[in-house]
């Protein structure tokens, strides 16, 4: 179809931002739109989805000129008015063609000199990698705790298309609590470098494996001692219940992997999972893995082959010794005849014609960390550096295997009766946390150099001060949170943390007290934990091995940086109950405190740091890097007002000023781009230009 304008197509993407005054034709398109199109366009019918009554003249917006543009061509093409309608003219359809088209181009015009830019928010993964750049954490990934973005035209950066809601700001607060939790680090001093190390088949997603009969534990390459099975179940009342069931309970040099998927809750393979990092921080992982093609009681040289499942049990079923279900074996010359057999061909296509070479994929949380090598029949050490969060597991994935391994019948020893591919991992070793720096950069963009337990706070009203050389005895009516308050105790019937908190007068070393007896039962003592702020002290978890009648006093020291609020938590940690237990005074694990208390310095320790800044001088500089342009004091005093009220709460210093940078983190100056240099304004009769921190943000976007 032939178009009179160039281009219009584009203008449908064309985003207005102001518009010049309309032309004189402007009445003239109206008449012909009354008199031509408005009766079966206006508010009674709309045909097509097209209403002109409403038509706006200039346009006011992307919608608008997108109908000018809709109507200027159905008119051109001849579409409008329909063909058994009284037609216009000649003369006056090309009149209205020809007064369409100016005011199409005097809204493109407008545009132009206006600027295109709209502000519009950052989608997910834009935010993503802002708060990885603002907050020093390279890895971090709040992406899938935001909602998915919107697009037009394919693209999920316009801003038609990024809308904002009240869901979608309160995701934007979970995914900025998320990521400064990461960027805050718990230990008090620099944490030691230290290098784990286990073998692959002390993992528990290796004895998962085991259970899902995909994983066989070796020593010089067969399957080692302590792998045993039965039928779980009764084979005899319930065959269609009953399945195979091995377990291991030994030491294996190597474990081999037979499937890529290692059940419904391991789709990512085998994992290290016996390893916790203790900071966030980077992590050096080294691991050995191998090749090869198991066969039934050995691991073989890797080829491609026939994957075989073998039968070689049957009737009738008995109980063992241990009164578990087994299988008869077959006779000798039922198994010479390869009985119940099942073999298909291998489908992977990684193999050459030489020697076979798996591939594994390193992930974490399902974001591949790397591809490596296990050749055949040799084992080959390999090393990553990854950023690790505590909690965070490293999974290996054998991408060559296929998807189901040994059979789970009665009638099958599992792996046992199985031949096919398999991978073999002999150990796995993490190194880290590597600390290059203390306190990590994550911290320092949020609190400096200066300790976060340094800075002023102002003492909370209501609750007890220890002054400098004194010893406090707490409330026990004053804690909060688990158990409950007794005459002169505090019963902790259930495993939890029970809180106080109190101001300290000076900065020091000062000692915490905890009096306490159990009520016994099972087969170990109460245990409890102290903590401060949160945070459990050094050598302060302990064995509450005293009766009613004779308490014992636990000690645990601590150190305050600055005078002010701490909060200490007593946590109640092993609660049993056993109600079965035919003495009463044996089923009931609890705790009770028959005293707290705080034995604070005689006088305050020396500085070890200069003065501490205003906390406000923190917001600043935080502002300054999160709005992307120099910030004022007028931009952080709402932040500021929120520092101060979490303050006069109690709250830790840390946490106050958390609450103040997620602010920051969700505030629009943080989540728009466009508004780094203000409202652009236009010279008269040249373009807009975005200023220089406008544009230097989009292009960091770009």
């Amino acid at each position: 179809m032939k178009r009179s304008l160039p281009a219009l197509g584009l203008i449908l993407g064309l985003l207005i931002s102001a518009t010049q005054p309309s032309p004189a034709a402007a009445p003239e398109l109206k008449q012909f739109l009354a008199r031509h199109c408005a009766e079966c366009h206006d508010a009674d019918v709309q045909k097509g989805g097209l209403r002109v009554d409403t038509l706006a003249l200039p346009p006011t917006g992307a919608d608008s000129l997108n109908l000018l543009v809709r109507l200027h061509d159905r008119v051109q093409a001849g579409e409008m008015p329909p063909k058994k309608t009284a037609q216009p003219t000649s003369t006056e359809r090309q009149a209205f063609l020809r007064a369409l088209g100016e005011e199409v181009k005097a809204a493109e015009s407008a545009a132009s000199v206006g600027g295109r830019t709209l502000v519009r928010r950052m989608n997910r993964v834009e935010y993503e990698h802002a708060l990885r750049d603002l907050l020093a954490l390279p890895l971090l990934r709040v992406k899938e705790l935001l909602p998915e973005d919107g697009q037009q035209f394919g693209f999920d950066k316009v801003a038609g298309a990024l809308d904002i809601s009240h869901i979608q700001m309160t995701k934007y607060l979970q995914a900025a609590d998320a990521a400064l939790r990461q960027a805050v680090v718990k230990a008090a001093a620099r944490p030691e470098t230290k290098l784990w190390r286990e073998p692959a088949a002390r993992q528990y997603s290796a004895h998962g494996a085991v259970l899902q009969k995909c994983g066989v534990p070796m020593n010089n390459r067969i399957v080692a001692e302590g792998l045993t099975s039965h039928i779980a179940g009764n084979p005899v009342a319930d065959i269609g219940n009953s399945y195979r069931a091995p377990s291991f309970k030994g030491e294996a040099e190597s474990f081999a992997v037979l499937t890529g998927v290692i059940g419904a809750h391991q789709p990512e393979g085998i994992q290290i999972d016996r390893f916790n990092p203790p900071v966030p921080g980077w992590y050096r992982v080294r691991f050995s893995l191998w090749g090869l093609r198991w066969e039934r009681t050995k691991a073989v040289a890797a080829k491609r082959g026939m994957v075989r499942s073998y039968v070689s049990l049957g009737l009738p079923y008995f109980k063992d010794a241990q009164g578990r279900w087994q299988a008869t074996p077959l006779p000798p010359e039922q198994l010479a005849e390869k009985r119940g057999i099942r073999e298909w061909q291998e489908n992977v296509e990684f193999y050459g014609d030489g020697e076979a070479t798996h591939v594994v994929r390193a992930s974490l949380k399902g974001e591949p960390l790397g591809y490596f090598d296990a050749p055949s029949l040799r084992p080959t050490t390999h090393e990553f550096k990854v950023w690790l969060n505590p909690g965070e597991r490293v999974s290996f994935h054998a991408m060559t295997l296929p998807a189901t391994a040994a059979p789970g019948g009665g009638t099958s020893q599992g792996i046992l009766d199985y031949e096919g591919p398999g991978v073999a991992y002999d150990w796995f070793e993490v190194e880290g946390p590597l600390v290059e720096q203390w306190p990590p950069e994550s911290q320092r963009r949020l609190f400096g150099e200066i300790p976060v337990n340094a800075y002023p706070r102002p003492p909370l009203a209501g609750v007890p001060t220890v002054a400098a050389g004194a010893t406090e005895k707490l409330p026990l009516g004053g804690f909060n949170g688990a158990g409950q308050a007794l005459d002169a105790e505090r019963l902790l019937n259930l495993s939890g943390t029970t809180t106080t908190r109190f101001n300290c007068a000076v900065p020091g070393d000062y000692e915490v007290a905890v009096t306490a007896f159990e009520t016994h039962a099972g087969n170990e003592s109460a245990k409890m934990r102290v903590l401060v702020d949160g945070t459990e002290l050094p050598h302060a978890r302990f064995e509450v091995n005293a009766l009613r009648g004779a308490p014992k006093t636990w000690r645990a020291k601590f150190r305050v940086a600055s005078a002010g609020p701490v909060e200490l938590g007593v946590e109640f940690l092993n609660d049993f109950f056993d109600e079965a237990n035919p003495d009463p005074h044996l089923r009931d694990r609890n705790l009770f405190l028959t005293g707290v208390e705080i034995i604070a310095p005689k006088a305050a320790v020396a500085a070890t740091t200069g003065a501490t800044p205003d906390f406000r001088s923190l917001l600043l500089d935080f502002a300054s890097r999160a709005f992307r342009r120099p910030a004022t004091t007028e931009d952080i005093a709402p932040f500021g007002a929120i520092v101060e009220g979490q303050l006069a709460r109690g709250v830790s210093f840390e946490q106050a000023m958390l609450a103040g940078y997620k602010a920051i983190l969700c505030a629009p100056d943080f989540l728009l781009i466009g508004l780094e240099s203000g409202v652009p304004q236009p010279t008269k009769g040249a373009p807009a230009k975005l200023g220089d921190h406008a544009l230097a943000s989009r292009l960091s976007f770009f």
